[in-house]
């Protein structure tokens, strides 16, 4: 599961291999990515930098 969080709130979330999300607002951005672990569900996987888009 990826999610991108634009200014603390969850703007896209995508279950799969590949997403797209087209920036279309000013904000600090990044991303989250959740792995399904079996027997344990989903778990915390990458977590980005903030990027500033001004």
């Amino acid at each position: 599961e990826i999610r991108i969080i634009r200014d603390g709130e969850t703007v896209y979330t995508h279950k799969g291999l590949n997403g797209v999300y087209r920036v279309t607002e000013k904000g600090v951005y990044r991303a989250e990515v959740y792995r399904y672990v079996p027997l344990f569900g989903w778990r915390p996987w990458i977590f980005t930098n903030p990027v500033y888009l001004r």
